[in-house]
């Protein structure tokens, strides 16, 4: 909820800030088309070829060692040797065998490599991607040595096409990033893509991952599924691409990551750093996710110039521009929609019913200071007869929405200075729509109001609340005024037992009036 015009950077949660790119490049087994895969040759060279970050294969030995290695055997990269199964072995076993000559004879004497050992060889400011190829057993192994590999939380990255590997490293190591992992396939040319994109959706969200990692098929993966897996507050990454032209198309797609095997290739799909940030526009294609995982679900966004806030219902969170968390309060349930406004965060808060007949609610503003999140005061609002929700800030006075009922067919808006005397009611003549107003910002000369629905809603209105139309994009977590021609968008998700989760993304008004997600230049 924009409360005055700011110009911030935010990144992919965990690029410098300086950089302003929105995807990054990661070596699918280290840079295995000129190395032998999953070699400590191979990840050598991908961070000489300028990769952000390696991919390996791990699995856990028959003595309880993580090794590096993608097939369940040994056969196709030490063909010299009797065949081995990987968990069936143990290290020194598996130590013993050559697996680089098989790629060139210059790479004769490399050896299968440990997960420490890869760990070892990460720079600073580098990030792997640890894919698990065993089961949910691995996971007390892994736990201890990326505890203690000496890497920050946001270099590293678990993967997984085992749901339960992923709900297991998730309560585990929870303060890692981890995506679940699915192909695309296709029996016959005429038949449907497996799984379905529905399916995908609601088996990430079951999985509690940060994240949705994906084998880049363009026939799959196009705008709408994008939108689909953002909706849920997730990341999304593509695998193997070592096409140009393609990762070009997912460059624009707004894809979080790309896997290849020629990282110094691809990375010519890429903007430039240097080009980002003499554009002044970093705030593109971006899913800056909220570290950590709350009882209740989003319900609104702020920013200043260095934080981002979020209103998780009854908790009050401030992170950086990359998401990392700085502090959180428990707050009164529920807290909704929130604005910044120097130096203090205002939140709308109602205490009672919401969306019922006039006389239930118990409408409050609540404002805290913005460095530390203590409150410092309450202001009643009980105008907004169906429950405080959505707030923003124009020319010195705010502007309070609340709830409705479900036999009300216009939408309300009540405006206040700055101290909290009441000004007036203002009517939306937008026909009703799901438990009133969520958020609000006021941008680009216009106010922009998020609704819930089974598809949720964008009310748009001009400067004073005059209609100009309904679009089917979701920012019912969040709105939030950004520059001239940039909003930020706020998704997120709730899995039983594990949390609710938030990020945010950019928007751009499109020709029709709505919002649609940013592009690539």
């Amino acid at each position: 909820m924009r409360c005055f015009p700011i110009v911030i950077c935010i990144l992919f949660s965990t690029l410098p800030l300086h950089t302003c790119t929105a995807q990054f490049i990661v070596a699918h087994r280290g840079a295995s088309h000129d190395a032998p895969e999953n070699t400590l040759a191979a990840f050598e060279l991908a961070w000489q070829r300028g990769a952000d970050a390696i991919e390996g294969d791990f699995y856990l030995t028959s003595d309880g060692k993580i090794v590096c290695i993608h097939d369940k055997t040994t056969k196709r990269v030490a063909p010299k040797h009797p065949e081995l199964t990987v968990t069936k072995s143990t290290f020194d076993q598996l130590r013993k065998l050559e697996v680089g000559s098989w790629k060139d004879a210059k790479f004769s004497g490399q050896q299968i490599p440990t997960l420490k050992e890869v760990l070892a060889i990460v720079p600073p400011g580098k990030r792997i991607f640890v894919e698990i190829k065993s089961g949910p057993e691995i996971v007390p192994t892994l736990t201890t040595e990326l505890n203690e590999c000496g890497l920050q939380p946001n270099q590293i990255v678990i993967i997984a096409f085992n749901e339960d590997v992923v709900r297991a490293c998730r309560k585990s190591m929870p303060q890692f990033k981890c995506s679940w992992l699915t192909s695309f396939r296709q029996k016959d040319k005429k038949g449907p893509w497996k799984p379905g994109t529905d399916e995908v959706v609601s088996r990430l969200q079951q999985s509690g991952a940060t994240g949705l990692g994906a084998n880049g098929n363009e026939a799959v993966i196009n705008g709408n599924f994008a939108d689909r897996v953002r909706q849920t507050g997730s990341e999304l990454h593509v695998w193997t691409i070592n096409d140009l032209d393609a990762a070009k198309r997912f460059v624009k797609l707004g894809v979080d990551s790309i896997t290849t095997d020629r990282p110094a290739l691809i990375r010519q799909a890429l903007p430039q750093p240097a080009d980002a940030v003499s554009k002044g526009d970093s705030l593109q294609n971006i899913n800056v996710a909220c570290e950590g995982t709350y009882p209740h679900h989003l319900q609104g966004i702020a920013a200043d110039d260095s934080s981002l806030y979020w209103s998780f219902t009854t908790t009050l969170v401030k992170t950086n521009k990359k998401g990392e968390l700085a502090t959180k309060v428990p707050v009164a349930n529920h807290h909704g929609d929130l604005c910044y406004r120097d130096g203090k965060l205002y939140v709308a808060v109602n205490l009672g019913k919401f969306n019922d007949p006039a006389g239930n609610a118990d409408s409050w503003i609540y404002v805290y200071d913005a460095q530390t999140l203590q409150e410092i005061a309450r202001h009643e609002t009980q105008e907004v007869e169906f429950g405080a929700g959505g707030i923003g800030f124009r020319k010195g006075n705010f502007f309070v929405i609340g709830g409705l009922p479900a036999d009300v067919h216009e939408n309300y808006v009540y405006e206040y200075d700055e101290e909290f005397n009441f000004i007036k009611r203002h009517v939306i003549k937008s026909g009703h729509t799901l438990m009133g107003i969520q958020t609000a910002t006021f941008a680009n000369d216009r106010w922009w109001f998020g609704c819930y629905g089974a598809k949720s809603e964008l009310v748009v209105t001009d400067s004073e609340f005059q209609f100009l139309g309904r679009h089917p994009f979701n920012c019912s977590l969040g709105i939030q005024g950004y520059s001239k021609d940039r909003l930020l968008s706020a998704s997120g998700n709730c899995v039983k037992n594990q949390g609710c989760r938030g990020s945010v993304r950019v928007a751009v008004p499109d020709q029709n009036g709505g919002l649609m997600y940013a592009k690539s230049k």
